[in-house]
């Protein structure tokens, strides 16, 4: 199942967000992993989430990042003119729905951090369906034309780096 999720990502990556060119800022993405997701009146909860997400960007760059998921959900989120509370980011949500592996194009806006491992984000669905339920969610954020669109986002590094 691990698998046929890990493809699921892979697709949404490849066909979803362009690639950089040499002349632009590295475009980052964010990766959110949690046991499960719930969707009610348009917010999106997603519950046990992982402390930590990953970052990276795409070719030519190749740079990842780990960062704590409060800090996203603070600083990264809410940080500059360019941030994405500024400029709502596009996001594929991955899941499960009993053995069905499917996803889902949103829009975030809107980030609160319920608790320690619950974020809620109200989203609009750009493309596919997104059900009331479902289990091991992981969401992929664009940030092209937000905040992670900044080469310096994390401290302008230009490589690999623990977010600690």
């Amino acid at each position: 199942m691990k698998y046929t999720v890990a493809a699921a990502l892979l697709a949404a990556l490849t066909f979803s967000f362009p690639a950089v060119s040499d002349s632009e800022e590295p475009a980052w993405l964010f990766v959110q992993n949690a046991e499960s997701a719930t969707v009610s009146d348009g917010m999106l909860t997603l519950e046990g989430v992982s402390p930590v997400m990953l970052a990276f960007t795409d070719r030519p760059d190749r740079m990842v990042f780990h960062l704590e998921t409060q800090d996203f959900a603070g600083d990264v989120w809410n940080d500059g003119e360019n941030s994405f509370a500024a400029d709502p980011p596009n996001a594929v949500l991955v899941y499960r729905e009993g053995s069905q592996t499917d996803s889902v194009v949103l829009e975030l806006s809107d980030l609160t951090m319920v608790d320690g491992d619950t974020l809620a984000y109200s989203v609009s669905v750009l493309d596919g369906d997104l059900p009331s339920a479902m289990e091991d969610p992981h969401l992929v954020i664009d940030s092209t034309g937000g905040a992670g669109g900044r080469g310096g986002l994390f401290g302008g590094n230009g490589g690999s780096g623990s977010g600690e």
